[in-house]
């Protein structure tokens, strides 16, 4: 919700997540309107997760603690840093799609791609 140079500002964006109008600040954002937008980029495949393997490691080696809690217990096999790869391994990236479409749109900017085609 909120932007720095020498980021653009997305006012379309930003009045979409916003959880009312305007958008008041970087805390301002309807979680509801991001789901959706993250399950239609990424059912068009413009955007997947970072590492779904990794993911399914850290689900085989997560089980509840003595409180009931899930706690990942990766065996003493696996370097350190697995723990910090799995706490990323979720998050979203740009498919090779999204950036074939990020192109295109750089190329009308410039002049140098036609326009797409509008997919229903």
């Amino acid at each position: 919700m909120a932007s720095k140079a020498p980021w653009p500002e997305f006012n379309g964006l930003k009045s979409y997540l916003a959880d009312g109008h305007p958008p008041d600040g970087q805390h301002s954002a309807s979680s509801a309107n991001a789901a959706i937008l993250d399950t239609r980029l990424e059912s068009e495949g413009l955007i997947q997760t970072a590492d779904p393997e990794l993911l399914a490691l850290a689900a085989r080696y997560t089980g509840a603690n003595g409180e009931g809690i899930p706690t990942l217990r990766l065996p003493e096999t696996f370097p350190e840093r697995t723990y910090l790869d799995i706490s990323v391994a979720g998050r979203k990236l740009i498919s090779k799609a999204g950036m074939a479409q990020i192109a295109q749109a750089e190329g009308l900017v410039h002049g140098e791609a036609e326009a797409p085609t509008c997919r229903k």
